[in-house]
């Protein structure tokens, strides 16, 4: 397998039929997928925030109320939507059903250098973000990480991406066919 040799190689991980790596600097983001037999894929850079756009058919909505819900969420736990451990006490503060899934699927936790990941058979890696907070902020973060009142709502765009998405093989699986019938048509 070809490797970029423009990146050091710690910054190379080696998913088995597709390999990412990442380079991180102050200003921009960028990767590149390789393929097996060293084809290069670009995918578009980030350099400013606005680089990352909302994808138009996105069929969730939030009000102004959530809005500012969750704003004031994000400023006081910064980002709580994946799988976040309190060094201080030890405990999950979100991410525990993610968690119990991987580790039923036999993943690992892979420890390097302050930073923490899990890396499940599939070969997919999911970050662990680690904080140092009094049981108080690791509950209040618990709780907003699951409020309903600080979440978006669906649009009127979901039943034609669900249309869309029929055929899709994990339809069932991901419970789509719940949400087609538990949301109306607008």
């Amino acid at each position: 397998m070809a490797y970029d040799t423009r990146l050091p190689l710690e910054e190379i991980r080696d998913y088995g039929r597709v390999t990412f790596h990442h380079r991180v600097n102050c200003s921009y983001l960028y990767s590149r997928v390789l393929f097996v037999g060293g084809g290069v894929a670009e995918i578009k850079e980030l350099k400013d925030i606005n680089d990352l756009k909302p994808a138009p058919y996105n069929p969730r909505e939030i009000s102004e109320k959530a809005r500012d819900g969750l704003s004031a969420s994000i400023f006081e736990f910064g980002d709580i939507g994946g799988i976040v451990w309190n060094r201080r006490t030890g405990n999950l503060v979100t991410g525990h059903q993610r968690v119990a899934v991987l580790r039923e699927k036999g993943a690992k936790l892979i420890t390097d250098n302050g930073t923490a990941y899990i890396d499940d058979p599939a070969g997919e890696t999911f970050p662990v973000r680690i904080v140092d907070w009094n049981e108080q902020k690791e509950k209040a973060a618990n709780v907003s990480a699951n409020n309903p009142f600080i979440a978006g709502e669906f649009t009127d765009g979901l039943q034609d991406i669900l249309k869309d998405l029929e055929e899709f093989d994990g339809f069932g699986e991901l419970k789509f066919f719940d949400l087609q019938d538990e949301t109306p048509d607008f």
